[in-house]
């Protein structure tokens, strides 16, 4: 059985193909085309219709084009046969005796004909001469056909309303906008000539190796790239990466040939996004030119995220950081999960599509499950698919991975918008939802109740299947658990350590250790230059013995009034002098005990202002390392079990090391224990500025600006690491989730400020639970962005 074909615009380059089905299955059957005797009345194809041949598998095969609407169908060698029959002098009937006669076995049958008569009548594709020429409404060729009836014209109404999917067209091919579009392909073509193609993919490959021996760390997390003070942003460089992913379609369509039809805005979900109509595509004959149309986007943006990456690696500025960041997660991941999708009718799937030859892959896919169900379920006689051999196994497994993917982001989209606008949002959810399940339980009801009619038997068994499967899927949602890892991020600090401090203001005018140099007590660290303090204390001695002069004179007039208040000030200026030669000792910082300076960038400081408090470095043990680790406020259930027990400890390069969870603190905070923790350190928690409160001073604001807090509410918990001398850990100390071939690193292994992933255990909640929690999660996050 041959499937008829139909592509639209981009995104998502709708692709929409249509299995001519039996009599009793046809949208239309309760349609005005039932008073008609199509057996008995001539059709006729449209005279504006485009056929030309093609191969494909390689097997002849014919594809079709209304211009006007810009849609493109494929049929089969036989199917076109009866097709050329239909001038408008044939009936359905003679039409069918004719092709039998030319071909024989390999005609189509009279079912078969009946039902692609009906599909040619609703596609606009052919038209009853007693009824006109079919109107073409170039408006609706992105929903339905304007000669389906009242189902369809409902259906296409609510299609067109979907806030999910808006389409909003701003530049078209002989209407407005039809220069710019020309100029978009001739400026940008030259980027997919040979050898800028072969730069840019080296440039892709060279990131990727990039990425793998850096790790994924080098990113900041996903979280941290949709945190709210992100979004303005965020929607800025979507709404330019997109604009850019689409100008690289129309410039990739010039170059092979094509032309570009439409270019336009799409809202899903009420976020923008751009789409290209590249479908001039479909008359190239040649499968790779085709495919690099397709993939034209996603390697645009991989190569943009390419250099976003490089760069990334080699500027240490935060800003530029954190907008590369932006940049690299945007253009690279959210692309590949997407745009590059196979699973979703995107780039990636049409790729795939011509690839495998398999040009309408979802339809078919979707065809085979559809006749697996009825054949196995309702015991129903199914024919044959187009597709064969591996590909049909091909086809089998794509459609179970497509639907499971479908209902993955549906469910997402409708829980995402349920959290939109203070909980207003449901509306838009329940009404989303009901768009997407409400029409295919309309046809599986009407579905249902003619059989019901007709074969009462066969649908009891079809019930009793589907209730079994959804019994034993609700089983697995609602009890089943599933054993995950519960990790949570720390830094590697040393157990003793002396915070060496700056005890006064000034510039730092000398360093005389370095980071990981060893030193004894006593021994001189930095000096500090403070003029100011130095005049200061010159100044007090001064009227220190101007005091005493007058005192002598006092005394020799036996004065005992003027005694007495000068005795009191010297006593006061001694006191001052005192204190300020304490913090003048402080101008050459001494090591308070031995031990190993810790301290990055140190001889960055020289000639640099310190304020009284600030840390200037650490002055650590040899012995024993600890983990400062923060624990997630959702998490802190799970975690609390393990206290007093072993964990693992993995570090960057994934080497194990064992401790003991021994003390956590039991309030949450938004304080950051360590910088390089932080996103903008390429750490793994998000970060926000730290609030200021509004009776601060100028230069304390000025000051805190530069602070950072975490945007969650974290626990802080302290691991201690194994201390046996050789670094081995007993098998005995920890359960045996884990192979005894495990490498077990020694902690000596692990420097002061590296990052650590601690493993503590397992949980065991079902899929419903971590749904369930997800829920509430948005929904809290929700409420507190409102109240902010």
């Amino acid at each position: 059985m041959t499937r008829y074909a139909k592509r639209q615009g981009r995104p998502p380059e709708q692709e929409i193909y249509v299995e001519y089905p039996r009599r009793s299955d046809h949208d239309q059957s309760d349609g005005l085309l039932d008073t008609v005797d199509l057996n008995q009345s001539p059709v006729r194809v449209a005279d504006d219709v485009i056929v030309w041949p093609t191969l494909s598998q390689g097997r002849r095969v014919y594809r079709l084009e209304i211009p006007t609407l810009h849609r493109y169908y494929e049929i089969g060698s036989s199917e076109y046969v009866f097709l050329s029959l239909l001038d408008g002098s044939n009936t359905l009937a003679q039409a069918c005796g004719l092709a039998a006669a030319q071909l024989g076995n390999e005609a189509i049958t009279s079912e078969q004909a009946e039902s692609m008569v009906r599909w040619l009548l609703d596609e606009q594709l052919a038209y009853l001469p007693d009824s006109g020429t079919p109107t073409r409404d170039a408006k609706t060729s992105g929903d339905v056909p304007h000669t389906k009836l009242l189902m369809g014209k409902q259906s296409a109404l609510l299609k067109r309303f979907n806030p999910f999917w808006i389409k909003l067209p701003l530049m078209k091919q002989g209407g407005r906008g039809a220069a710019a579009l020309q100029r978009l392909g001739g400026t940008f073509g030259w980027l997919f000539a040979t050898i800028p193609l072969l730069f840019g993919c080296v440039l892709i490959v060279i990131a990727g190796i990039s990425l793998w021996i850096h790790g994924l760390s080098v990113l900041q997390p996903a979280k941290t790239l949709f945190s709210p003070d992100n979004w303005f942003w965020l929607l800025v460089t979507w709404v330019l990466l997109k604009l850019i992913h689409e100008t690289a379609h129309a410039a990739a369509c010039h170059r092979v040939g094509g032309v570009v039809r439409e270019m336009g805005v799409v809202l899903v979900l009420l976020a923008p996004m751009a789409y290209v109509d590249v479908s001039s595509v479909w008359r190239i004959a040649s499968r790779r030119k085709r495919m690099l149309v397709s993939a034209a986007g996603v390697y645009v943006e991989w190569v943009i995220a390419s250099v976003a990456l490089m760069l990334l690696l080699s500027i240490d500025a935060p800003h530029w950081q954190w907008m590369l960041n932006n940049i690299a997660l945007t253009a690279g991941v959210s692309t590949f999960l997407f745009n590059a999708n196979v699973l979703m009718r995107f780039d990636g799937y049409y790729v795939l599509s011509d690839w495998v030859q398999i040009p309408n892959l979802y339809t078919q896919s979707q065809g085979e499950l559809k006749r697996l169900v009825q054949r196995y379920a309702f015991d129903m006689p199914t024919h044959s698919g187009r597709t064969s051999g591996w590909r049909w196994w091909f086809c089998v497994f794509y459609g179970i991975a497509a639907l499971i993917w479908k209902v993955l982001v549906c469910t997402t989209l409708i829980i995402a918008a349920s959290t939109m606008f203070a909980g207003a949002g449901v509306v838009l959810a329940v009404l989303g939802g009901g768009m997407w399940i409400g029409q295919p339980a309309f046809r599986f009801i009407r579905f249902a109740r003619e059989q019901w009619r007709f074969d009462r038997a066969r649908l009891v068994r079809a019930a009793a299947a589907v209730v079994g499967c959804c019994v034993m899927t609700m089983a697995i949602l609602l009890w089943m658990p599933i054993p995950t890892s519960v990790r949570f991020h720390g830094v590697v600090t040393y157990a003793s350590q002396t915070i060496v401090r700056s005890g006064v203001d000034g510039f730092v005018t000398d360093v005389h250790v370095a980071d990981r140099q060893r030193v004894r007590s006593g021994d001189l660290l930095l000096e500090i230059e403070n003029q100011s303090l130095l005049t200061e204390i010159s100044q007090l001695k001064l009227l220190l013995e101007e005091n005493q002069w007058r005192r002598r004179a006092a005394n020799d007039r036996h004065d005992p009034s003027t005694l007495g208040v000068l005795d009191a000030k010297a006593d006061s200026l001694e006191k001052q002098i005192a204190e300020l030669q304490a913090k003048a000792a402080t101008l050459r910082l001494l090591a308070p005990r031995d031990g190993i300076v810790v301290a990055r960038n140190l001889r960055s400081r020289l000639a640099t202002f310190v304020r009284e408090g600030d840390e200037l470095m650490a002055i650590v043990g040899e012995g024993e390392r600890e983990v400062t680790a923060l624990i997630h406020q959702d998490d802190i259930h799970l975690v609390r079990a393990q206290l007093g027990k072993p964990v693992l400890v993995t570090d960057p390069g994934d080497t194990l090391y064992q401790g003991t969870l021994v003390r956590i603190e039991p309030r949450a905070s938004h304080r950051l224990t360590h910088p390089a923790l932080a996103a903008t350190r390429n750490g793994p928690l998000s970060v926000e500025q730290a609030d200021q409160e509004p009776d601060q001073e100028p230069d304390q604001r000025a000051d805190q600006q530069a602070e950072l807090q975490l945007s969650d509410a974290y626990f802080t918990a302290r691991v201690t690491l194994d201390s046996r001398p050789d670094g081995v850990a007993s098998r005995l100390d920890w359960p045996a989730e884990h192979s005894m071939d495990d490498v077990i690193g020694s902690q000596k292994a692990l420097a002061s400020g590296m990052r650590t992933v601690i493993h503590a255990g397992y949980r065991s909640d079902s899929l419903s639970r971590r749904l369930q929690i997800a829920i509430e999660r948005l929904w809290y996050q929700a409420a507190q962005r409102e109240e902010r």
